[in-house]
């Protein structure tokens, strides 16, 4: 059997600028205050006031522009130092996504707004979202016209009024007993410290490698692991990448079979209470497909991959009803895409929604080789109330109702409320195929038809997950009120024929 090599491969690599922004004019008490020193700014005495530089970080990571506390507002009649540097490294404050502040007031957040002459105060950064301590800001002032004088801290004047013009969406805060905030983005998680210190936020990157501080500019590359198979008829990589969720419940493997069957490559997609039950898919299905072909050797190849699937479907809906008594360990499945290679002859095997695309021979399109398994708003409403009925809890509802088959779920198939049956069949004259998870669905078909053309699978992969990061920040930053676009899992399997 060939092995498989499993490889890290970088994305992209963050970039990082360290802004010089507008000057501050302290009392020159102020360098009797223990924090302020340690900052690292610079400062210069000016009789008997203090004249402080600042800066501001700016980081750029998978497609996202982050920045971190933007300073005080310029100094009267001077210009704004901190937007012309802004400038200079090709940052135009609208495509800013994400301003993360340690403290709301004017050393900190001074530069937030902006006050055009003659012209009303506005947000100098009005396409962000806002990340900020609990205790930065009393939330009720985000609803209300308060004047500064009678705010919870010191403000910045019209900062409350411009921000409660803004969606709720767009606020995060950080939770106070671990000081992490939550994930706005998939490997990027933010730790604030308890103490009051001015400047000592620490943002955090998590990646497949652990926590970086990004405070020390030791912030890790965006990696994924690939895995890849190369035989004597095919080359093949794949992924599978835990998005933004808590969990990962895809599955994949790739692997060589034994005698006529020479690939097998799987994805199974979880879902529901019962999702993790895609692992035991993706590793029963190679197994339980030679047993079949060896007692039903002589039969059409299509009927063999046929009864795999119900042989599969049995042996893994009996371990759930043996999993546990409540229906939440019988409430879930997963999708089955499957790509086997017999004696020569690719064949599909599908059910649910994770997909198989095909590169046409001219290379200038991809075709969907089977039909997703989902239901229709205006179909079978008689059986989806059914299903509704049958079904208890929310979660149970939202994750499994879109679904007409997939593998797994007892409580349904018994009810014949849902099918496992595939869909089989033979993929001719083929030379480059994708199977995906429904986690890359969003991206559509050109850039996986980019991907496809490229000669290299493992970089196919890489291109792939890279246009998915991309797409991924840009639903999030323009559609904040549909967080699960960009949370799903994502598995992507390529495979070349030589």
């Amino acid at each position: 059997m060939t092995p498989v090599v499993t490889q890290r491969v970088v994305l992209s690599t963050p970039q990082f600028h360290s802004v010089d922004g507008n000057p501050l004019i302290l009392a020159r008490q102020a360098l009797s205050v223990p924090h302020f020193v340690p900052v690292g700014r610079d400062y210069t005495i000016l009789g008997d006031q203090v004249q402080a530089e600042t800066r501001c970080l700016v980081a750029r990571i998978r497609g996202m522009t982050i920045l971190f506390d933007p300073g005080p507002a310029p100094l009267p009649g001077a210009p704004n130092r901190l937007l012309e540097n802004l400038e200079a490294i090709g940052l135009n404050p609208d495509d800013v996504d994400l301003v993360v502040l340690s403290q709301l007031h004017s050393i900190e957040a001074g530069a937030l707004v902006t006050y055009p002459d003659g012209q009303a105060p506005r947000l100098t950064f009005p396409n962000a979202d806002y990340m900020m301590r609990c205790f930065a800001i009393n939330e009720a002032e985000l609803q209300y016209d308060i004047p500064p004088e009678e705010a919870f801290l010191p403000t910045v004047p019209g900062l409350f009024s411009l921000l409660s013009t803004m969606g709720r969406e767009r606020f995060h805060f950080v939770d106070e007993i671990s000081g992490i905030a939550p994930s706005l983005y998939p490997y990027v998680t933010f730790r604030f410290p308890k103490a009051h210190d001015m400047g000592a936020m620490t943002p955090v990157i998590k990646t497949l490698n652990g926590e970086l501080s990004l405070e020390t500019a030791s912030l890790g590359p965006r990696t994924v692991e690939i895995q890849t198979l190369d035989t004597p008829a095919h080359s093949v990589a794949s992924v599978s990448d835990i998005g933004g969720r808590d969990t990962q419940q895809d599955a994949s493997l790739i692997t060589t079979g034994d005698g006529d069957i020479s690939l097998i490559a799987v994805i199974a997609d979880g879902h529901g209470p019962a999702g993790g039950i895609s692992q035991r898919v993706v590793e029963e299905f190679p197994k339980i497909l030679g047993e079949v072909y060896e007692e039903w050797k002589g039969h059409d190849f299509s009927k063999i991959l046929r009864a795999s699937v119900r042989r599969l479907q049995g042996k893994i809906t009996r371990e759930m009803m043996l999993a546990g008594e409540g229906e939440e360990a019988r409430n879930g499945g997963c999708t089955l895409e499957a790509l086997v290679v017999w004696k020569g002859h690719s064949y599909n095997v599908h059910v649910g929604d994770s997909r198989s695309y095909r590169l046409s021979t001219s290379g200038d399109r991809v075709e969907q080789i089977a039909t997703d398994h989902s239901w229709h708003p205006d179909q079978d409403k008689a059986l989806q109330e059914k299903i509704r009925m049958r079904l208890s809890g929310e979660d149970c509802l939202i994750s499994l109702y879109s679904l007409r088959r997939a593998l797994g779920h007892p409580l349904l198939q018994e009810g014949n409320l849902m099918s496992w049956e595939p869909d089989i069949c033979e993929i001719v004259g083929a030379k480059k195929l994708l199977l995906c998870s429904d986690g890359l669905n969003a991206l559509g078909e050109d850039p996986v038809q980019e991907a496809l053309n490229l000669g290299n699978p493992r970089q196919s992969i890489a291109d792939l997950m890279t246009a998915h990061d991309e797409l991924t920040v840009r639903i999030r930053h323009e559609s904040p009120e549909h967080p699960e676009i960009q949370s799903d899992n994502v598995t992507v399997i390529i495979v070349h024929a030589k």
